[in-house]
């Protein structure tokens, strides 16, 4: 069967989490830009669990998480306009179907907006690492983001039972 086709006008926070993810993912392409000239040809590319950079590439590979971000938020905005074709662990019903997938759109623009935040931390250390002045990845906020995306998950799941 088939859940129900409505249409789930957004609210005010799921607007907010939509324009703080359209800035993160204009940061991610200006901070490079800005930096371009002054950036050396090596930069990091990975960091040890200690924050260390361990990994380095040449100077372009700033541009992998802008590309990757810029594809990630047109994959889960083009996910979360089709509610309908989510996997629910719920029923879906005439009564519920708004609950939940209010719940599920909410849920995928949190972590798009999470993950483009996330990312543009990791940009914005590597370019101080790469101008010398930061010795590594920030590690505690990187986990806190982390734990951040995980109790997003967490509490739509929550969520999602009580609204059955």
């Amino acid at each position: 069967m088939r859940n129900p086709k409505i249409t789930i006008t957004p609210e005010p926070i799921d607007q907010y989490m939509h324009y703080l993810s359209i800035a993160a993912l204009a940061t991610l392409f200006v901070l490079p830009l800005l930096y371009w000239n002054q950036l050396p040809e090596r930069l990091p590319i990975h960091f040890g669990p200690d924050g260390t950079p361990d990994g380095f590439g040449d100077r372009a590979s700033i541009w992998v998480l802008p590309v990757i971000g810029l594809g990630l938020y047109f994959l889960l905005t083009a996910i979360a306009s089709i509610p309908e074709s989510h996997n629910y662990h719920v029923k879906i019903t005439s009564e519920n179907a708004e609950a939940q997938y209010r719940n599920s759109i909410r849920l995928l623009g949190s972590i798009r907006m999470l993950i483009l935040l996330l990312w543009v931390h990791i940009v914005w250390n590597i370019i101080q690492v790469g101008l010398g002045k930061s010795s590594g990845l920030a590690t505690l906020f990187t986990i806190l983001f982390i734990v951040a995306i995980f109790a997003v998950i967490g509490h739509s799941l929550w969520r999602s039972r009580q609204l059955r």
